[in-house]
């Protein structure tokens, strides 16, 4: 069931989101775990155009219709590379292919830096939109795989997402959707460091992101007809010299923390609010606590007389370096990688 009565609080700043990964210049070099799954995409849309080559997509002249793909939160584009490269590394399996790529984003200054690539590519045909994934501007039906990589926790209101991605999906000639996000249970080591240091009425002052919970948005899923194909969480750990290099990268590909509440604290523990009732299956270090990331908290951090947020965040990387070295030498944080590959009948 549905509830309209969804809370304002705690709320993800577009326009933060739009300036971070917009002056995110380091981004292709600093991502990590964002490979690991734009690999499986590839895979997984390879698969599908495989399987329906012969079927669905040869017209009467025995030549392959273009695909039409959406890359929803396609920043650089990257997604678009992956794509050319596992085509073009079976082309004997899919003679004379050709697809339509559409790369949508709310950051236009990933979408310049992605221009170059697309300008390059020698398969398919590539646009891109400037475009919240919450309202996508996409014709109805037109679309044959829609994928998100790494952009669905950066969203207000994923089910508005979901009805979009739904809308634009063709009914008649197959389709997929295919989705990763990063999920509860990540950058659990730097929360439990962070939570250290403050007291609660500090606490009541500090914004903090949250990862959905992944079966929630199987759940939203499901609520809106898609049949799941494939649910899986993937852990995966960075490292680095330091703490502080470890959390560097996050500023680096634009990851920063990027909601506008300061009075979140209660909402970190009820955010659930689309769909009541919806099952859980949370990751066993996270059942009774919403885990939450810090990103660049400086800048969410009011001064005030009981204690200073630069020294909080030195303490933090402090008892970090201390407590999450994994040989004696590197540090490390958890990543929890949701992928889900779902279709409409």
């Amino acid at each position: 069931m549905i509830d309209k009565n969804k809370n304002n609080k705690n709320k993800i700043d577009k326009n933060k989101i739009k300036k971070n990964f917009s002056n995110s210049h380091q981004y292709d070099n600093a991502i990590s775990y964002h490979k690991i799954t734009l690999e499986m995409i590839a895979d997984d849309i390879l698969s599908f155009l495989i399987s329906r080559h012969s079927a669905i997509f040869i017209n009467n002249n025995s030549r392959l219709n273009k695909l039409n793909i959406l890359d929803a939160g396609c920043g650089t584009c990257n997604g678009f590379l992956y794509i050319e490269n596992k085509i073009n590394n079976n082309r004997n399996k899919l003679n004379n292919f050709d697809f339509n790529y559409l790369g949508a984003d709310i950051a236009l200054g990933a979408l310049k830096r992605g221009q170059s690539k697309i300008k390059t590519g020698e398969t398919g045909c590539a646009y891109l939109c400037n475009a919240d994934c919450e309202e996508m501007p996409i014709k109805s039906k037109i679309m044959n795989v829609v994928f998100s990589n790494m952009v669905l926790h950066w969203l207000n209101k994923p089910l508005h997402f979901i009805k979009s991605v739904k809308n634009s999906l063709n009914l008649d000639s197959g389709n997929v959707f295919i989705c990763s996000f990063l999920s509860e249970g990540t950058l659990k080591e730097l929360n439990r460091c962070y939570d250290k240091y403050l007291d609660g009425n500090a606490a009541e002052k500090i914004v903090l992101h949250k990862f959905p919970d992944a079966c929630y948005i199987k759940e939203l899923l499901i609520s809106e007809g898609f049949i799941i194909e494939e649910f899986k969480i993937v852990e995966h750990k960075e490292y680095a010299k330091t703490s502080f290099e470890l959390f560097k990268r996050i500023n680096l590909i634009g990851a920063k923390n990027s909601t506008n509440n300061f009075n979140a604290n209660n909402d970190l523990k009820h955010n659930k609010t689309e769909i009541k009732n919806a099952g859980s299956c949370k990751n066993s270090e996270s059942v009774n606590n919403q885990d939450k990331v810090i990103g660049d908290n400086a800048d969410n951090l009011k001064s005030e007389p009981t204690f200073s947020r630069y020294s909080i965040l030195k303490k933090v990387l402090k008892d970090y370096e201390n407590t999450y070295t994994a040989d004696g030498n590197n540090v490390y944080a958890t990543y929890y990688l949701t992928y889900i590959r779902a279709s409409l009948a």
